[in-house]
């Protein structure tokens, strides 16, 4: 089969990318200037410079195609200029079905994220639970207008769409906000410690692979919706976690949450002022996420996509072993 990839290298994109090339897929991807495209070549990846939003890079790059896999985005709490999120996530995500639909994909796997249900109001949510009204950090916002952007397109052209909402992807390779805060703990920059009984749901890298593979041919999955993520747990449990796996110290002062809300209102402008993230990552929106978490039930996946969740700590021991290992 023929695929195109976006985000190809990135965290999860990187580890899709490679389980598609094991699977015997032939892979093509777009790959900005200055992306790291060492690992993806020597996959044997067709690849295309460009942006996501370069339309003429895109479609050339998805000529013939038979499955766009879109991941490329901005996972960001805070950046020296905030438009980039709207500008990848959402115009980006526009550009990227306006390519599709001219390139004639049939089947879009569109790999969001389940920040865009907000915080609503039953607990557990599922995939049928509605949406909160309002979110509270421009990661979430634009993440919602990119997933209505390819809904709607798949729709207007009879595309055969599969949404993807995974929680917290833990696993070798992560260099994003999760994998920083993981970094943080094992280098001995966390002394202090919030939100500790924030619920979040975890999930190994490789399920969402699993769950990609199985969403390439499949006919019952079409139109349908997965969360994704097959650990509940608080941030305590799962700092315990990358303690115990790293043989570090867990971070001895519990500071209430009202601490680092006032310190995002300080120190989130003086970051944009000097062009340099805000102290220990405490961005308003950082704060935020880490405030809000998210607690579903990803049991859906297992059922009809048939995969199995892997455990939390085998995601945490492979990310652990990869930032020793590249200490």
């Amino acid at each position: 089969m023929k695929i195109f990839i976006t985000g190809g290298t990135g965290f999860i994109g990187g580890h899709v990318a490679r389980r598609l090339v094991e699977a015997g897929h032939q892979l093509h991807g777009l790959v900005r200037e200055t992306s790291d495209t060492s690992s993806l070549q020597e996959m044997g990846a067709h690849l295309v410079t460009g942006t996501v939003n370069d339309l003429a890079a895109l479609q050339g790059g998805m000529r013939d195609c038979d499955v766009l896999i879109h991941l490329a985005n901005v996972y960001s709490f805070w950046e020296p200029d905030m438009r980039i999120l709207p500008r990848v996530n959402v115009a980006g995500t526009r550009t990227v079905m306006q390519a599709a639909v001219a390139a004639d994909v049939k089947r879009v796997i569109d790999v969001s994220t389940v920040a865009v249900y907000g915080v609503p109001a039953e607990q557990p949510f599922n995939e049928e639970t509605p949406h909160a009204l309002s979110l509270t950090t421009l990661y979430a916002r634009t993440k919602r207008q990119a997933e209505e952007i390819v809904r709607q397109t798949a729709a207007e052209h009879g595309m055969e769409l599969v949404v993807l909402q995974p929680g917290a992807v833990i696993g070798a390779g992560d260099t994003r906000a999760t994998g920083q805060y993981l970094e943080a703990l094992l280098d001995g920059r966390l002394p202090l410690m919030s939100f500790s009984e924030t619920q979040m749901n975890f999930i190994h890298v490789a399920d969402v692979c699993d769950a990609v593979v199985r969403c390439l041919t499949a006919d019952d999955v079409v139109g349908e919706t997965y969360l994704l993520g097959g650990t509940q747990m608080t941030m305590w449990a799962y700092l315990g976690l990358i303690s115990e796996m790293g043989g570090v110290r867990m971070p001895y002062v519990k500071l209430p949450v009202i601490v680092p809300t006032v310190l995002g209102w300080f120190l989130t402008p003086l970051a944009h002022l000097i062009k340099r993230p805000p102290i220990w990552g405490l961005s308003n929106d950082q704060v935020r996420m880490l405030r809000d978490g998210f607690c579903f039930d990803g049991s859906k996946a297992e059922r009809e996509l048939g995969i199995c969740y892997r455990p939390v700590r085998d995601a945490v021991a492979d990310a652990v072993a990869w930032m020793r290992e590249w200490e």
